[in-house]
């Protein structure tokens, strides 16, 4: 009953508002260039402009305005973005919605203080939301809390114990500390909530590498490519193969990882490295050669990237 009756408050009766809305928010949701968001844009403004008390059109007119700036850079659409969050706290409705918007357009800015103080209020409101208590935590991170950040995740997990996203956000957290035993301890709360999330067998997989634990990285990393086939599970399943000296091995996994991205010049070069030492030198010397030109066209836009020069100059030396 209090959510049927928040939706309520915050709902229009104008059906012209109501269509601009649902036209504004599809539009965004879509919005691949500047000309879609300065479109869903305008499709709030006529829904707020119909229907003044509609709360919800005007934290989506507040959205695109954030939208807007990402795609500009101009400064003054965040703060027309706070004066329409603020607007939309004044009316009935869900303010948390409004703390939301309000929080990502101070994060925008790089604002993270602003953005923490907003996301506290919204928990006020909302404080049994396990999705506002991630949101506070990526703020916390942004102004270098991680006590804080991980005070909150924890939260989220007690609110929403079978929720993925939060075990997974709290292990990202411990692993940026270098905690790796706690690291996998939550990517496996992860993949036992979400049991065919196969990115989470990778990470996990990943993780278990770091600690050494290579015979159950590896299940972990078939399970995922069971699920769906990524570069990055056959990759770190290529690694291992390497490492154990089972080259022909590698360089299969190797070989269907650039079938998944084939731009990917770390890829081709350890599917020379598998080739060169155990399968095919001439396919190595092949593969070898489309590393380093996909690495020269990478070294353009970071010259100064000096893993990637050492990198290329690996592939020249094994040619």
């Amino acid at each position: 009953p209090e959510t049927a009756a928040r939706l309520e408050a915050s709902a229009t009766t104008t059906a012209s508002s109501f269509n601009a809305f649902t036209q504004g928010r599809g539009m965004l949701v879509l919005a691949a260039d500047l000309a879609a968001v300065e479109t869903a844009g305008d499709f709030f403004e006529q829904a707020v402009s119909d229907d003044r008390l509609f709360t919800d059109g005007w934290v989506m007119r507040a959205r695109s305005r954030l939208a807007l700036f990402e795609f500009t850079g101009d400064e003054n659409l965040i703060q027309d973005g706070l004066q329409e969050a603020e607007r939309a706290r004044e009316l009935e409705g869900r303010p948390e919605d409004a703390w939301r918007v309000t929080a990502a357009l101070h994060l925008a800015a790089g604002r993270s203080d602003e953005a923490v103080t907003a996301l506290k209020a919204a928990v006020r409101s909302a404080p049994d939301d396990a999705d506002l208590r991630l949101e506070l935590a990526g703020a916390h991170l942004s102004a270098g809390r991680v006590d804080d950040a991980e005070s909150e995740l924890k939260a989220a997990i007690y609110l929403r114990p079978d929720y993925w996203v939060a075990y997974d956000r709290l292990a990202k957290l411990y692993l940026d500390q270098g905690q790796l035993e706690a690291t996998a301890v939550e990517f496996g709360h992860a993949v036992d909530c979400a049991p065919e999330y196969a990115l989470g067998y990778v990470k996990l997989g990943g993780t278990n590498i770091l600690l050494g634990r290579y015979e159950v990285a590896r299940k972990l990393l078939e399970r995922s490519i069971e699920i769906e086939p990524t570069a990055s599970a056959l990759s770190n399943l290529g690694m291992i193969h390497f490492d154990a000296s089972r080259f022909a091995k590698a360089a299969e996994m190797y070989g269907a990882a650039v079938e998944l991205e084939k731009a990917d010049y770390l890829l081709w070069g350890n599917l020379g490295y598998a080739h060169r030492y155990g399968v095919d030198p001439e396919k190595g010397e092949a593969a070898f050669r489309r590393a380093a030109e996909l690495g020269h066209q990478s070294l353009q836009k970071r010259p100064d990237d000096l893993q990637l020069a050492t990198d290329v100059a690996g592939y020249h030396a094994m040619l």
